[in-house]
């Protein structure tokens, strides 16, 4: 590197994490627990954003779209492990979610759901504790399908998740693509 700029020679024998990280996240093709291991270790690459301290435009947004990609992967990997009956380990993925992006409320009731289902009615009723509270800050209130799903677990009638939740296939090429400001 030199000053504002980087150089990469591409003839040198190389490995290159986010390359490794997107073939690891085009999983769509593959059977269920092949799918699980190649997600898990394309997740374990991800370490943060990509540059992160450099403000050019393309750096912030290659950023943005690995970041976005990684929270797809981890959205994807829990609709698996929910898939075969694995719940804990979709109920960490969700946990990991929650915290790349606390705003999202989809994210706090699906691990509301999973605490639920769990038999872990407790963990359910904290986390719209904690959904509330980042709402919050974002100055909103918690969406009605939130609010009916806490009167559900509170009152007992909520029956537990299907095996399967729906998402859609994981493709790098797919993850909706950022323009620079």
């Amino acid at each position: 590197s030199e000053g504002d700029c980087v150089g990469f020679n591409s003839a040198s024998d190389y490995v290159l994490d986010v390359a490794r990280f997107e073939a690891g996240c085009a999983t769509q093709a593959q059977p269920i627990p092949e799918r699980i291991r190649a997600l898990e270790e394309a997740l374990g690459l991800y370490r943060g954003d990509l540059l992160e301290g450099w403000y050019e435009d393309w750096a912030l947004v290659e950023a943005e779209r690995l970041r976005l990609l990684y929270i797809h992967a981890l959205q994807v990997l829990a609709d698996c492990c929910q898939a075969i009956g694995a719940l804990p380990r979709a109920l960490e993925c969700m946990r990991r979610l929650a915290e790349r992006d606390s705003f999202r409320e989809d994210v706090h009731r699906r691990i509301m759901e999973l605490h639920a289902t769990l038999g872990q009615r407790e963990a359910a009723l904290a986390q719209f504790a904690e959904c509330q509270r980042a709402l919050k800050e974002a100055g909103i209130s918690p969406a009605p399908e939130t609010i009916a799903l806490l009167e559900q677990i509170r009152s007992g009638t909520f029956v537990g998740l299907p095996a399967a939740h729906s998402s859609p296939a994981i493709n790098a090429n797919q993850v909706p693509a950022i323009t620079p400001p």
